[in-house]
């Protein structure tokens, strides 16, 4: 059957319009397209419908494609940053990739990377696996997410968002002892509260004003500090802060908390002989990782003070001596100690008494 000249010029026309739609799927945005990265836009994603257009690639992401974001995760007010986007998982040429922020800006040096629409996207198609830094700045302060994400040929996939935090850390809590703690011993724990990863400076001072520093620790990388024995003297009041330090710069103080120490050993300005004896509730308690023992004696005694364990095994001696009567306190030490129950007892003569303490690490 013959087929006229203008049903055969219909067929061609149409065949190369479908070779060349193919072909315009196939290689559609090879010289990148921004807009692709918000995973919160009906527009995101190299398979979403964006203006003027179908979708980049696939419309559903692969897993088989990894895609990641590095670089720090603080950065000062003003200065530059270099970030890495890296896209592995499938060999191809055709591999490109869309990265975005919430606020800032981004730049590149990469020859195979533009600055499109504010946004970082491929210039030409990129083989893959690939790794390519780029930088980024901020001049506002707070935080900032930065998205992306990879193609390799027609496969694509999200990268986990990137938060970065800009300026410096907020300042850090203090958690004990807490403000105004008095007859704490000279040796002590200091503890705090702050986010991860920035180094710590404490101060203590017998100063409310700072003007002279007994304690300085300026690299702590733990939120606890203990006071080591000799540094404080007795009967002292002293005032401690703490800021932190990291890559966004260094926190403002801490508000500034006061402590007082007692005295280990006999008490001192009571004026009175105890009338009886007396073991009273150790302080503080719970207690990490040292606490106050005290007791009375009304006579001269031979005194023993025990710590035991829950299983009734003696685990420390604090006081094996004779002593005068008077008003007493001992510190035990629970450093070496796992955390749990423990007791304490005091035997002197015909009196023998026994109280609970926690230790909680």
């Amino acid at each position: 059957m013959k087929r006229s000249p203008l049903r055969a010029a219909a067929m061609i026309f149409g065949f190369v319009l479908a070779l060349g739609s193919a072909c315009y799927l196939a290689y559609a945005y090879s010289t990148g397209i921004s807009g692709q990265t918000r995973k919160n836009s009906p527009t995101a994603g190299c398979g979403a419908k964006v203006s003027g257009g179908g979708g980049c690639h696939g419309v559903n992401p692969d897993t088989n494609i990894q895609v990641s974001l590095s670089g720090p995760s603080a950065l000062p007010l003003g200065t530059p940053g270099t970030y890495t986007i890296a896209v592995s998982g499938l060999s191809a040429t055709g591999g490109g990739c869309d990265i975005a922020v919430s606020s800032g800006t981004l730049s590149t040096s990469s020859t195979l990377l533009q600055l499109l629409n504010q946004e970082i996207t491929h210039g030409a198609p990129i083989a893959t696996p690939f790794s390519i830094d780029f930088n980024y700045v901020s001049n506002s302060p707070g935080t900032v997410t930065m998205y992306a994400n990879g193609k390799a040929s027609a496969h694509w996939n999200w990268s986990p968002n990137l938060t970065i935090r800009i300026g410096a850390p907020p300042a850090p809590s203090l958690m004990s002892p807490v403000d105004g703690s008095s007859t704490v011993p000279t040796s002590l724990a200091l503890t705090w509260s702050g986010i991860q990863g920035p180094k710590w400076k404490l101060e203590v001072s017998s100063s409310q004003l700072f003007s002279s520093v007994l304690v300085r620790q300026d690299s702590l990388t733990d939120t606890t500090y203990t006071i080591p024995e000799g540094a404080l003297a007795n009967n002292t009041q002293y005032f401690w802060r703490v800021s932190g330090t990291d890559a966004g710069g260094t926190s403002a103080w801490s508000q500034t908390w006061s402590f007082s120490t007692a005295v280990t050993g006999v008490e001192e300005g009571h004026g009175t002989v105890p009338t009886v004896f007396a073991l009273e509730q150790n302080y503080p308690n719970p207690f990490n990782p040292t606490t106050v023992v005290r007791s009375q004696l009304p006579v001269a005694s031979n005194v023993k003070l025990v710590v035991y364990d829950v299983q009734g095994r003696e685990v420390a001696v604090l006081v094996n001596e004779r002593r005068a009567a008077g008003r007493y306190q001992d510190t035990f030490d629970g450093t070496a100690f796992a955390s749990g129950i423990y007791f304490y007892r005091l035997i002197t003569g015909d009196f023998v008494q026994t109280k609970r303490l926690l230790l909680l690490k």
